[in-house]
């Protein structure tokens, strides 16, 4: 994940792809991977990729949206990626997936030092999902409390102050 203080996120964002040759070139090469997975696949599992821009507090953050293969493509796997957003402060994190079509009972969650890992195994073959989630610091594995409603998953932990081993976490 790339970070970097702008002190003017409009004109960041109005300027993201056209003032840097390096950024249109990634962008450019990304748009010809997909093409052609498309093109590799067109028969078989959606493939989802690409890059998710935020800024916050006048930070940056750009992360890919997908499951990259070791030489930088797109892979097709038999899970997709929730869309995940991480919330927190100093004491507490709380991270929201979109996992829409699964049953409540069908949602595993597993807790490793400083990550999450979230699967869910949907009504239909397309509908199964798969994400680690790098968390910035170790949680508390007592203090874990997830929710699910309407197809949107929410965990909220509070910071630990030690390393822990793996947990699994029940949904309420």
């Amino acid at each position: 994940m790339a970070k970097k203080k702008i002190d003017d996120p409009i004109a960041y964002l109005n300027n993201f792809f056209t003032s840097d040759e390096n950024m249109k070139n990634l962008f450019n090469a990304l748009v010809r991977e997909l093409i052609e997975s498309m093109e590799e696949q067109s028969n078989k599992a959606p493939v989802t990729y690409g890059i998710n821009f935020t800024v916050k507090n006048g930070e940056a953050s750009v992360n890919q949206i997908g499951a990259p293969r070791p030489s930088g493509g797109t892979e097709l796997q038999e899970e997709r990626e929730p869309l995940v957003d991480v919330i927190g402060d100093e004491k507490r994190i709380t991270v929201i997936a979109e996992v829409p079509g699964v049953d409540k009972s069908e949602i595993k969650l597993r807790y490793e030092p400083s990550i999450l890992e979230i699967y869910a195994k949907g009504r239909d073959i397309n509908r199964n999902y798969f994400k680690r989630v790098n968390l910035p610091y170790h949680m508390a594995t007592g203090t874990i409390r997830a929710n699910y409603t309407n197809g949107v998953l929410e965990v909220t932990m509070k910071k630990g102050n030690k390393k822990v081993n793996a947990d699994s976490i029940t949904i309420e």
